[in-house]
Parts: structure tokens; sequence; C-alpha cells
């Protein structure tokens, strides 16, 4: 009777625990919803794909899409330089016209804006943060730069 008992909690507790997988790993992608899977991986010999209406599978590598960067964009760019990088305490800019009005943002390496000014000069005092590895988006009317910035003590 116990051994009945026992059997029956454990079929029904797992039954409580199935879920919906994805596993993602470096070697492919299974991912099961309902009665469809999917099941792909890298470097199979064989590679296609079948397209029946809007669904469309693809075997082996997957295509991507290729986004390209008009030129004008890239010569519309701020062209300025940083230094000292790394820095500990003023950060120089050269390059930047100051008779425009400019905005310049920082970021740490997570993303997060740790400030956001009208850029007044083009020395920053950098010695409030921390130190590590942050983001600077200089910005004006049209134009903008994106720069890597390392912060020591």
């Amino acid at each position: 009777m116990k051994i009945t008992f026992f059997l029956i909690t454990l079929l029904f507790s797992a039954g409580l625990y199935s879920q919906d997988r994805v596993l993602v790993s470096s070697l492919g992608i299974n991912h099961q919803v309902g009665e469809y899977l999917l099941t792909s991986s890298v470097g199979e010999p064989i590679i296609g794909s079948v397209a029946i209406g809007a669904y469309q599978l693809h075997q082996g590598f997957i295509p991507f899409k290729v986004v390209s960067t008009p030129a004008s964009l890239a010569e519309n760019a701020l062209r300025i330089e940083l230094y000292p990088n790394p820095v500990s305490d003023f950060l120089i800019l050269k390059g930047v016209d100051m008779d425009k009005k400019h905005f310049i943002s920082l970021f740490d390496a997570k993303g997060r804006l740790v400030s956001k000014n009208e850029l007044q000069t083009s020395k920053i005092d950098v010695s409030s943060l921390s130190p590590g590895s942050y983001y600077l988006l200089l910005t004006n009317n049209n134009q903008v730069v994106f720069k890597n910035l390392l912060i020591k003590q």
C-alpha cells in the first residue's frame, strides 16, 4: 500500500513540474510548443529551408539579415579624441566645436545613465565617478559620437 501511494504521489508531482522548455546552447537550439518540436544545431552536413505558407523552417546554419549603414551617416559623425584614457580626474575632449551646443551622457558598463549634461568646456571632471568602464555619448543637433572610457583611481 505504501509503495502504491508513493508511486501515485510521484506521478502527480511529476506532472505538476512539467513546463515548456527552451534549451539554447553553443551547439544549437531545441524548442517545443505543444506537439511541435524544432531542433537545430550548428555544423550539420545538410543545410536547407522549407516554407509552408507563413511558416519557415531552416536546417543547419540559420540565415541572418545584413544591415548596412549609409555612408552619409558615417560622414555626419562627430570626430573627437578623448585623453587621457584611462583617466582619473579630468577628461579632455579634442575636436569639439565649442561654438555649437553639445550634450554629453555617461553610461556605466551595464548601460545605466550615470550623468547627462550640456557640455560647457572641453575639460570634464570625472573624479567623482567610481573606477570602471564607461561609455560616453556626445551629441548635438544632428551629430553623434560614442566612445569607450576607462576611469581609474
